[in-house]
């Protein structure tokens, strides 16, 4: 099985959010030097905003869900990005 990629309207869960996501937007092309731009946002409600993330799967396969482990850049504006784990649904 090949590792899937991720992509717009799949659910991202971010580790220690209790199993509550969000499903993935359109990210957006680099604004300048300082923002290098994001692959996806993902709606964060109780900061009432869009957050810039990048995804990538590190999960051979899913789990008995259909979850793969995967790690999330949370991009920031002029400065160093975050990183965290967390599951995604790769719909199909």
């Amino acid at each position: 099985m090949d590792t899937p990629t991720p992509k717009i309207g799949d659910y991202l869960i971010p580790d220690g959010w209790h199993g509550i996501g969000e499903n993935l937007l359109p990210g957006d092309a680099p604004v300048d030097a300082s923002y290098p731009g994001c692959q996806f946002r993902m709606p964060v409600a109780v900061l009432l905003k869009l957050w810039p993330v990048n995804i990538t799967i590190t999960g051979r396969k899913p789990d008995r869900n259909g979850l793969f482990r995967c790690k999330i850049e949370w991009v920031h504006d002029g400065e160093a990005s975050e990183f965290s784990g967390g599951k995604i649904l790769i719909r199909r």
